[in-house]
């Protein structure tokens, strides 16, 4: 089922991402907005409905998976009770993103199929209690800036007994020309990974870029926050991240399994060019 927008036409999400607080310091920047305040349980409780049944029409599709960030503010009552809306709505698939305050309430949801933690800083490992969570949820994004790139062998080693091999490497998302003139790269990346697994792949870079690269598709989403709900929610990676494809990209042997790139790398000048 597509869904047409400016982007052109989009496969209609299966997935809803509910931003929890107003603040949410270890998210990972990818061009999504700042709400105003926090959502409310009645809140929560009204886009489960809009999105698990409102939607479950000939002409649009219920989303079966469930994604919350900003889990920082709650306390362990509220999450009970997400808890139980979440069982009532019955979402397929749950998962969480953390941070170093949330971790220490999570246990009470029992619901939860995948932990998502995002290490950004290397000073953040020494703020996890990992050993308590289950090696087979927790999935690890290592983002590739300038604190993670130069320890980048240590946090692996350092992650890869929790992990059960759910670690994955992400390229910066180009929101400014600081970020994209400091982005690593691929030649020293290169270097950087030579002594971790082959078969650690890096998302968010195409494969004419690094040999790295993940092929996998990325899967659109409905985010909400208290700011878009219900029907004012934004349609997550075409309309917020603004994938883009050039012409040459289209005709690439790796087009249907490639989600192309953000052009904006390409045509900035930085030290970024396709592999010969």
């Amino acid at each position: 089922m597509l869904r047409w927008t400016s982007f052109g036409a989009v496969s209609f999400p299966e997935t809803l991402q509910l931003r929890l607080s107003k603040q949410h310091p270890e998210r990972i920047q990818a061009g999504a907005p700042l709400p105003t305040k926090r959502m409310r349980l009645v809140e929560i409780d009204e886009n489960f409905q809009y999105f698990r049944q409102t939607l479950n029409t000939t002409r649009t599709k219920p989303c079966t998976s469930l994604t919350l960030t900003g889990l920082q503010e709650e306390s362990a009552e509220s999450l009970l009770a997400i808890e139980k809306l979440i069982q009532q709505y019955a979402f397929s698939y749950v998962t969480c993103h953390i941070d170093t305050k949330s971790q220490q309430i999570l246990h009470n949801i029992s619901s939860v199929d995948r932990i998502s933690v995002a290490i950004q800083d290397p000073k953040q490992l020494d703020l996890y209690d990992f050993p308590r969570f289950d090696p087979q949820k927790l999935r690890f994004t290592i983002v590739l800036n300038r604190h993670n790139l130069p320890v980048i062998q240590r946090i692996y080693q350092w992650l890869q007994p929790y992990s059960q091999g759910s670690i994955y490497f992400l390229y910066p998302f180009p929101l400014s020309k600081m970020i994209m003139q400091s982005a690593p790269n691929p030649a020293v990346l290169d270097q950087m990974l030579r002594d971790l697994p082959e078969d650690i792949t890096i998302a968010g870079i195409p494969p004419c870029l690094n040999k790295r690269a993940s092929l996998k598709q990325t899967s659109n989403r409905w985010y909400v926050d208290a700011d878009h709900q219900k029907d004012k929610a934004l349609l997550f990676f075409p309309d917020l991240l603004r994938y883009y494809k050039s012409d040459s990209c289209r005709f690439c042997r790796l087009n249907t399994q490639c989600d192309g790139f953000f052009q904006q790398y390409l045509s900035e000048d930085t030290q970024l060019r396709p592999l010969t």
